[in-house]
């Protein structure tokens, strides 16, 4: 007997097919072939050719073969060749459950994921591990709202091509669902078959690595209302298409998620491994990121008009900001809020020694022509532009009026144990945290950055360890509603103790940073206040 089992990716179809195989051949009572996901199928000599980079193999009189249609045979392969095959199975599920799967699946070792994006998406997912309520999920799938128009209409058109396989497939398929699958609720799909399908089979471990949750209706947990809004249309075909009822989307109340499901299966997925490979292809990498910044560039030209914000209300255009990212002060939260709100497009980043500086428009008109009238003029072009960099406030000081800057402080000694904590991470330096205060490159570090104004005169001062607070006045006096993240955080660890002589001795050393500290406390409690009031 031959049986195909087919389906798109994130459907269950690796542990159908299993169930099938070891059923098939226990009623047989002898091994079948298993040809897995080959990506085309030819014919030849009466029979068929399943061909993969991996492997060729012939069809046999007894087998299972298992195809995704969404990454394997053409449409018009499948429909060619179904009538080779005595039994055909189409496996659908729950678009909302397929796209979870399909989102943290992404960052499969083997689809070889950028790192910087794998931790951007890895910081939000914990984020809303801890808080569901504020990211939507499809900003782990995409963070970039320039992404969502166009990234909506890519959703709704590979599911009106799976629609329409299945219209033009022959009548005698057998359609089973994921759930039931789960549910071992399989007596249909037994009589089709002709055999019973065995429970509890257990798939082989390179594969079954790929298994998230092997259950179902987790999109209540993970989605928010702003993700019913954006897929409620795209779903719709298909779901009314399959029997799954599109009335309920109602959603769970939920304080936290499980990282099993999320953060840590993508650790699992992700693997150690290809950290080397991608370091050795670094070069490479590079110049591929090069050539794709200016396809970028190009699309979002076209991209970026009141479409990309239909979902969300578009900010109100604004003038440039400065944002001045203090090193380990809580900015790198601050920017990926601030992308989730205005989106990456309108984010100009000054971070020399990061792999795109060279692309940006810093490096264009700063770096290699000191045109800051030119750089102006292009920061302007944006709807709601922002500057954000490790940088110091003087460089720029010409070009933004006061109430333009934003930026974040901390305590000095706090700050100097994060950077040290961060570099010994890195492994950027190897020496004793005592060693590195004696090198005094982080002396009143803070003041000298911010050098030029009094911090009085800044448009905002948040403050790192009230960040949360911080965040909520910010809120208050832009409108802008960011979200709380925290990213870019250290491990929660005590490696080595400060004495009190070291602390004092920094403290002093600090005095003009541990004064700013102290000014921007009593500037938020101020502000806060009138907040309130």
């Amino acid at each position: 007997m031959r049986v195909l089992i087919c389906g798109l990716s994130k459907t269950g179809t690796t542990y159908l097919a299993e169930k099938v195989k070891r059923s098939l051949e226990s009623f047989l009572g002898r091994e079948v072939q298993e040809v897995f996901e080959p990506k085309n199928i030819e014919h030849t000599g009466g029979g068929l050719l399943y061909k993969h980079k991996a492997y060729q193999k012939i069809s046999k009189s007894d087998e299972v073969v298992k195809i995704l249609s969404d990454s394997g045979p053409s449409a018009d392969t499948i429909i060619s060749t179904q009538k080779y095959f005595d039994k055909k199975i189409m496996i659908v599920r729950d678009p909302r459950d397929r796209l979870i799967s399909g989102t943290f699946y992404r960052w499969h070792k083997g689809h070889n994921p950028d790192p910087e994006k794998f931790e951007r998406c890895l910081r939000l997912t914990k984020h809303k591990e801890n808080y569901p309520d504020d990211i939507p999920f499809m900003f782990l799938y995409n963070q970039n709202p320039v992404f969502f128009s166009p990234g909506r209409a890519d959703f709704g058109r590979s599911y009106r091509s799976a629609i329409k396989l299945m219209n033009d497939l022959d009548s005698d398929w057998h359609i089973v669902k994921y759930e039931d699958v789960v549910d071992e609720k399989l007596d249909g799909l037994g009589k089709y078959l002709g055999f019973s399908v065995v429970d509890n089979v257990s798939v082989s471990e390179g594969r079954s690595r790929v298994a998230r949750s092997k259950s179902y209706g987790n999109w209540r947990n993970w989605f928010t209302s702003a993700d019913v809004s954006y897929f409620k249309p795209v779903f719709k075909q298909y779901m009314e298409k399959n029997g799954y009822d599109f009335s309920d989307w109602k959603l769970n109340q939920v304080s936290e998620l499980p990282s099993k499901e999320g953060s840590d299966y993508m650790l699992r997925i992700y693997g150690e491994e290809l950290k080397e490979t991608l370091s050795i292809n670094r070069t490479l990498q590079k110049k591929f990121l090069a050539l794709k910044s200016l396809a970028t560039r190009a699309a979002m030209k076209v991209t970026r008009s009141s479409l990309s914000y239909k979902l969300f209300p578009r900010v109100p255009a604004s003038k440039p900001y400065f944002f001045v990212h203090l090193p380990k002060t809580g900015g790198t939260s601050f920017r990926e809020a601030l992308a989730i709100r205005i989106g990456n497009d309108n984010i100009v980043e000054d971070y020399r020694g990061h792999r795109d500086y060279k692309n940006s428009i810093v490096f264009e008109y700063i770096e290699k022509q000191n045109d800051f009238a030119g750089f102006s003029m292009q920061l302007s072009r944006l709807r709601n532009p922002w500057l954000v960099g490790h940088t110091d406030l003087e460089r720029y000081s010409d070009l933004f009026e006061p109430k333009q800057v934003v930026t974040f402080v901390r305590h000095p000694v706090e700050r100097i144990v994060s950077s040290y904590r961060h570099k010994i991470r890195k492994n950027r330096i190897s020496c004793s945290f005592e060693e590195y205060c004696q090198k005094h490159v982080n002396d009143n570090f803070q003041s000298r950055k911010l050098r030029g104004l009094e911090l009085s005169d800044i448009g905002f001062v948040g403050v790192t360890d009230r960040y949360e607070e911080s965040i909520r006045c910010f809120n208050s006096m832009s409108g802008l509603n960011l979200p709380v993240l925290k990213a870019n955080q250290a491990p929660m660890v005590v490696d080595f103790d400060i004495s009190k002589n070291l602390y004092e001795e920094l403290c002093e050393a600090n005095s003009l940073d541990l004064r700013l500290y102290e000014e921007a406390n009593a500037l938020l409690d101020l502000k806060l206040k009138a907040a309130n009031q």
